[in-house]
């Protein structure tokens, strides 16, 4: 592991697209290290908004502050129906395949329990008809089908896992949401992100 000082000495020598870079994606950083980023984009002149962007991504959400914020994700509308609240953690999974060519799509979406239960239904019948028709799919249909199944019963922890990655990896645009009061709008973007993968 490389010590603080050669870091800063590291980062003395970047140019100033890679502190950018640094700045634009900061999560993977130790603490002790966002500090020497900060200095060296004020070295620089860099848009003050990295220093900004650097202290949402890297300040984690925890302890009450984290409840609080899986509370209001909870709360919020469901973005595809944009009628109920109550929204829960869903993870579909669905497989298509055509002799050759394998269609694997799993999604992770925080929605309300009414979409999931159509979102669930249409993604097990898309299986259940167009997964067998490929040497793999003739395997992996009744894994993709038993494992939707399995979901069901496990909506409790499948929900907190899901809401917990998301709050992990979207650490800065959950407070710039907070920030703004959009947090609505951040979970439909994300769970339009994972409906077009």
């Amino acid at each position: 592991m490389w010590t603080v000082e050669e870091i800063r000495e590291n980062y003395r020598k970047f140019e100033d697209w890679k502190i950018r870079e640094l700045a634009q994606n900061p999560s993977g950083l130790r603490k002790e290290i966002v500090p020497i980023l900060i200095e060296e984009i004020k070295k620089r002149n860099l848009d003050i908004e990295l220093i900004t962007w650097v202290n949402y991504e890297t300040n984690k959400f925890e302890g009450f502050e984290k409840k609080d914020l899986i509370k209001r994700i909870l709360n919020s509308k469901c973005s595809l129906c944009n009628l109920n609240s109550n929204l829960k953690g869903y993870k579909f999974n669905t497989l298509i395949s055509v002799l050759i060519n394998i269609t694997d799509k799993s999604e992770s979406l925080i929605i309300c329990n009414d979409c999931a239960r159509k979102k669930r239904l249409n993604s097990m019948l898309k299986t259940f008809f167009f997964g067998w028709w490929s040497k793999r799919g003739i395997i992996s249909t009744p894994f993709t089908l038993i494992s939707d199944l399995i979901n069901i019963f496990k909506k409790e922890s499948v929900s907190k896992e899901i809401i917990d990655d998301y709050i992990e990896n979207n650490t800065g645009m959950l407070r710039l949401s907070l920030e703004k009061n959009n947090l609505n709008e951040i979970i439909a973007e994300f769970n339009n992100s994972q409906m077009k993968m």
